[in-house]
């Protein structure tokens, strides 16, 4: 596999449920310094990427309290603030900043409502990352993880976040794997895995394994393929 990362689309989650209200996808390259890595653009609704929405539809996803009595797991586990501050970088655009700014604060809202809104979270969590506030990306991907634990779109973001922005190497792994476990079919999450190990983990044995294994669970698939025969 050559050495360049594969694009890790934060922005990788259904939209459904955001209805009218706009919002940006990532779609920056991680710098090497670790600089800001997201360039906010491209306004109004976007379309994400197309395996996720072929994904099958979790009737999971779809529930609220009311409908199902709440999650158990997520009771345990306490709701994020939602009250959070929102620091802009500077070098942001005005026009951006204050669109990022208003679409935080409608999702918190809308959370405060319901906090059970697996979309809502996933969205916030992109704001919060895109806005360099990786902590608040963080708790926003881990709530949803709680709350839909058999999802794979909020482990496969908290694993690039853990491995290339909080560099918290065990929880990356962690969370990679736990996306792949979730949804075995989808080889764009054995490739980002691949990247992790090669890039940060510098393992090129467990990139050649976890290819391997993704040719085991989606035999012939092209992508894993060219990554495997890549390194």
């Amino acid at each position: 596999m050559k050495n360049k990362k594969i694009l890790y689309l934060f922005g990788l989650f259904l939209v459904a449920a955001l209805g009218s209200v706009s919002f940006y996808l990532y779609t920056g390259k991680i710098s090497e310094n670790k600089d800001v890595a997201a360039e906010i653009s491209n306004l109004g609704q976007q379309v994400v990427e197309k395996a996720a929405l072929e994904k099958k539809e979790d009737p999971e996803v779809q529930k609220s309290p009311s409908q199902e009595g709440g999650n158990q797991q997520a009771i345990a586990m306490a709701v994020p603030s939602l009250d959070r501050p929102v620091n802009i970088p500077e070098s942001t655009p005005p026009t951006i900043k204050e669109e990022i700014t208003a679409k935080i604060k409608e999702l918190s809202e809308i959370l405060k409502q319901d906090s059970n809104l697996f979309n809502e979270w996933l969205s916030l969590g992109l704001l919060r990352k895109n806005s360099e506030d990786y902590e608040g990306a963080r708790q926003a991907w881990e709530y949803a993880s709680a709350i839909r634990p058999k999802n794979s779109v909020s482990f496969s973001n908290l694993g690039a976040l853990y491995g290339y922005y909080l560099q918290n190497l065990d929880l990356a792994e962690k969370n990679y794997l736990k996306a792949i476990e979730n949804d075995p079919k989808y080889p764009y999450f054995y490739l980002q895995t691949a990247d992790f190990y090669l890039e940060v983990r510098k393992d090129k044995e467990k990139a050649m394994a976890i290819l391997q294994k993704g040719l085991e669970a989606v035999p012939g698939d092209e992508s894993l393929k060219s990554g495997l025969e890549n390194l």
